[in-house]
């Protein structure tokens, strides 16, 4: 199957099989049996039976637990029945006669005295295809032999939840104070800590100033000593309503920048299962900014967790997906059939050219790999699909976020005044072997320039732009390169993703060339980190950089990428970070960012949305010009 063809089979949009319980409760027949009824339902996939089995990995010695690979299962049937852990409707070890409902029993009468969980599940085995399933975390207190009743049940069905939240003010100098206020809801809940801390896994020089930093977790506390929780009512705590805190966060010695925080609130007697918490952003404001920002127009555009670019025309129209706004964001309007081309730019000439990120080796020709060329004619409503010849002599493939069997193109196009194409790609080349901390198997990545004269249709490379076989997690990937008013070419990279918790120097670097590409500076940090940069050249000369991780937030440069400051939160929500930029008018940016697990408070449940913002940008007095 081809490139091509792949690539346009992954636009398909298809509804995935779910399986979702209708219930799930608990009873207690008598003082050492725990009763489970349940029932549940299948969307494209029949559910066809449940079970019940250990939360985590481990050897376990409770009566009527039975081992299966790595967890212990409740036993249903004989020793040598194959499916003996799984419970089927009206067959063995249903207790309950009724048609989609299984009701099972635990007798701990012989358990030691603890306090256990469980996932019980419903799925579609013994059926064949995609493992589908459902679960639940069961918690089982038992004592003396007996089951603690008030305490045994499903944490599902207990009730923790931020109703209010707030923080006061979000933007401050440093050593002005924050004042983060938090109000709950609970049911079946008595005893709740409420924890200050970061999103993802920090170094101790990322840690907030005033907050621990505990280095066998390599996280951050407000409160040190375990549990880190501020009491309600307590010395912390300037709230005297009961459900509610009012906690001051001190920013002494806060360096400028966004300083990504979580407000977290959970059950003391099972802290890691029940709880919730709010993502929340902390910008540091330099000594003398140079820029103040407003946001306007912030909005859902479709579901999804990593933006990919924005496409301005020259007539001012923006495209993103099978979108379009002729407004600069302020309203967007979806066209069944549009599909934006990938990494798309459009030329002097008016056609839109984009491409693939993902190539694969060409057989029969060494150093040759294959592609995807994007071409549209009129304006991004259809567009041309053919393939395009990369030429990467010392190219290999390798193992990275997933395996790539061929480099990777990653940014935009940019069309040289000369008139031909250069675009940024990332991969390994033969002899890149600098593993990745934590990923057996994976090396670090290095970052190259590619030509093409022929308006993307075959593409040399010129030189590599970075590679360090120490940098960051990942070394230099995911690339954004723009043609600069002096000239220059500027590149900026990623070098890891915060969220991953064995390496937290992963700094957003900075290339340039002053010879067309031919030769690249040495990358040099931007002082920030963030995965994904998008770069923008507004009209007056200044520099915007969006990136993220956590959050998303813009960076600014008033002298061509030497030095970025004035930082601006854009979304606090801590994954994924990816995002784009463009300026739609003289001073207003619209930027595009990717929100996982993004909290809708219509419903009160976390999705994923793909979201555009305007930002309105007035230069301060004083302030410098690229």
């Amino acid at each position: 199957m081809t490139i091509a063809l792949l690539i346009t089979l992954a636009t398909v949009v298809w509804a995935a099989p779910t399986i979702e319980f209708r219930n799930a409760d608990v009873s207690f027949p008598d003082d050492h049996t725990v009763r489970i009824t349940a029932s549940a339902a299948g969307e494209g996939v029949d559910v066809q039976s449940y079970g019940l089995r250990t939360l985590t990995k481990g050897g376990v010695n409770l009566p009527g637990l039975r081992q299966r690979g790595d967890f212990a299962f409740l036993a249903l049937a004989a020793d040598d029945d194959p499916d003996w852990y799984l419970l089927l409707d009206n067959r063995r070890g249903d207790l309950d006669p009724a048609d989609g409902s299984v009701t099972a029993e635990m007798d701990i009468s012989n358990w030691p005295d603890g306090d256990y969980r469980f996932m019980f599940f419903a799925c579609n085995r013994p059926g064949e295809g995609a493992y589908i399933q459902d679960t639940r975390i069961l918690r089982v207190v038992v004592r003396d032999g007996k089951v603690v009743q008030p305490d045994t049940g499903f944490l599902e069905n207990l009730k923790l939840r931020i109703t209010d939240f707030s923080i006061e003010p979000a933007t401050v100098k440093s050593g002005e104070p924050v004042v983060v206020r938090v109000g709950i809801e609970t049911k079946g809940v008595d005893d709740v800590w409420f924890v200050l801390t970061v999103p993802y896994t920090v170094g101790p020089e990322e840690c907030p100033p005033g907050f621990e930093w505990v280095s066998a977790e390599k996280l951050a506390y407000l409160v040190p000593g375990e549990p880190h929780a501020i009491k309600d009512n307590g010395p912390l705590d300037e709230d005297s309503e009961t459900g509610s805190w009012a906690v001051r966060i001190p920013t002494d010695g806060w360096l400028p920048g966004v300083w990504n925080l979580t407000a977290v609130v959970a059950a003391a007697f099972a802290p890691r299962d029940l709880k919730d918490y709010r993502d929340f952003a902390v910008t540091v404001s330099p000594d003398q900014p140079k820029f103040a920002c407003s946001l306007e127009h912030d909005q859902f555009l479709r579901s999804g967790t990593h933006f990919d670019t924005f496409c301005r025309l020259t007539d001012g129209t923006v495209l993103a997906y099978d979108c379009i706004t002729k407004d600069g964001g302020v309203t967007w309007q979806h066209e069944p059939g549009r599909a934006s081309p990938p990494m798309a730019t459009q030329l002097r000439d008016g056609r839109i050219i984009g491409l693939a990120a993902r190539t694969a080796p060409i057989e029969g020709r060494d150093g040759w790999f294959r592609g995807a060329l994007f071409v549209s004619e009129d304006g991004g409503r259809t567009q041309v699909q053919s393939a395009c010849d990369v030429h990467v002599p010392n190219a290999t493939s390798g193992i990275g976020h997933s395996f790539a069997p061929g480099p990777i193109f990653w940014g935009q196009p940019v069309e040289m005044p000369e008139g031909h194409l250069l675009m940024t790609m990332y991969g390994w080349f033969k002899g890149d072997e600098s593993p990745v901390p934590g990923q057996p198997g994976s090396f670090r990545y290095r970052t190259w320039l590619m030509r093409s004269d022929d308006t993307g249709r075959t593409w040399e490379i010129v030189t590599t732009v970075g590679y360090d076989p120490a940098i960051g997690t990942e070394g230099y990937c995911e690339p954004v390169m723009r043609l600069l008013p002096n000239g220059e070419l500027l590149c900026l990279l990623r070098t890891g993703g915060n969220n991953r918790g064995y390496h937290q120097d992963n700094p957003l670097c900075v290339s340039r060339s002053t010879d067309g590409g031919l030769t690249w500076s040495e990358p040099e940090r931007t002082g920030f980190e963030g995965v994904d940069p998008d770069l923008c050249v507004m009209s007056d000369g200044t520099l915007v950089c969006s990136t993220g991780r956590p959050g998303a937030w813009l960076l600014f440069s008033t002298d061509n990428g030497h030095t970025w400051s004035d930082a601006v939160s854009i979304d606090a929500e801590r994954y994924s970070g990816y995002t784009a930029v463009c300026e739609v008018e003289p001073g207003v940016l619209l930027v595009g960012y990717g929100a996982m697990d993004r909290l809708n408070p219509e419903t009160g449940k976390r999705e994923n949305h793909l979201r555009t913002v305007r930002v309105r940008v007035e230069r301060l007095a004083g302030a410098p010009r690229n």
